[in-house]
């Protein structure tokens, strides 16, 4: 199946986020969990940045994707929670972009899991 994947924007806000009718997925998780290389694989071609070093993802990045003759869908890559050095007004700017009408998928590490 063919997908065509396409950078769109970033984000510092929730107020920068696209206002249009497309289905979204919000992809959170800690900082270095492997939020933007899941993206990656997902889409099957590197189109957000990863790096080994925590921190990578500063603002929420949206991807356009689309699969076969579907209808678009729009990929959100925040920013993982957790890492020190993000200024805490860069983090508070993005919650809102979690609490939008978006499935979230969280990621965790095998450290971080917890049974319920």
């Amino acid at each position: 199946m063919n997908i065509e994947a396409s950078f769109l924007r970033s984000a510092a806000g929730a107020g920068d986020l696209p206002r249009d009718d497309v289905g979204e997925i919000a992809f959170v998780g800690r900082s270095n969990v492997g939020k933007s290389s899941l993206i990656n694989a997902l889409v099957r071609q590197r189109v957000a940045r990863t790096s080994a070093a925590p921190g990578k993802t500063r603002l929420a990045n949206v991807y356009r994707v689309i699969r076969g003759g579907g209808s678009p869908l729009h990929l959100l890559d925040l920013p993982g929670y957790g890492y020190a050095r993000a200024p805490k007004t860069t983090r508070g700017r993005l919650r809102p972009a979690a609490a939008r009408e978006s499935c979230l998928l969280i990621g965790t590490d095998s450290t971080q899991r917890r049974t319920v």
